[in-house]
């Protein structure tokens, strides 16, 4: 692999958002799920995407919102992506545009085919996120994702890797799918909600050492 994208998902401090940047992030996430620990107000959004170098996306993380409220967050926080992680329709994607990453949930067999049914009906363009499943929760939970079911998938479209991802497991991650990117919550975090700077600056290293390795 030549680079690896990462992105630091859940911030909610600007002093969090620039250690990210600052050691190697390519994207951070801001979460405005109402029921999520890692939940933000357009505000504190505001204030975080404010210090954030234009090279940087500055994704924001939706949960069965409409289009409305996705859109006006974005314009209010100054935010250029947008991830989808509830059971929005496909026809969602074509109304947001084309800077819109898919989140799925891979769990046993039966249910992983299911959600590799449903990923063929959105454009082979789009980027998905690939996260465990937990009955009930769209994501976050700190579950790990088995890698093999996210290989093939990985093989046909541009895939950011989710699911259970921290310091030490990252670089096997990525050697195993071979992803586009790789997204981490809960496991750079001290307590729910709270990032500890010490573990992104070392999810971010071993990220970028196993594309130099």
């Amino acid at each position: 692999m030549e680079s690896i994208q990462i992105k630091i998902c859940g911030l909610r401090r600007v002093e969090d958002a620039l250690v990210a940047v600052r050691s190697g992030a390519s994207a951070i996430g801001l979460n405005f799920w109402e029921k999520s620990p890692r939940c933000c107000t357009v505000q504190m959004a505001r204030d975080i995407t404010q210090v954030v170098p234009p090279h940087v996306r500055k994704v924001g993380v939706f949960v069965n919102a409409s289009v409305e409220e996705i859109l006006e967050t974005c314009t209010r926080a100054d935010l250029n992506w947008v991830q989808l992680h509830g059971d929005e329709p496909v026809e969602m994607a074509r109304l947001l545009g084309a800077q819109t990453i898919r989140a799925f949930r891979l769990g046993d067999s039966h249910q992983a085919r299911a959600t590799e049914d449903s990923i063929h009906q959105w454009p082979q363009g789009m980027e998905v996120l690939l996260d465990a499943y937990v009955p009930g929760l769209p994501g976050g939970t700190g579950k790990l994702l088995d890698w093999g079911r996210a290989q093939p998938i990985a093989r046909q479209r541009k895939v950011w890797l989710a699911g259970g991802l921290h310091p030490g497991n990252v670089a096997k991650a990525i050697q195993v799918v071979q992803p586009f990117g790789v997204d981490v919550a809960s496991g750079v975090e001290s307590s729910p909600g709270e990032k500890s700077p010490d573990a992104i600056r070392a999810f971010i290293a071993a990220a970028q050492s196993a594309v130099r390795s």
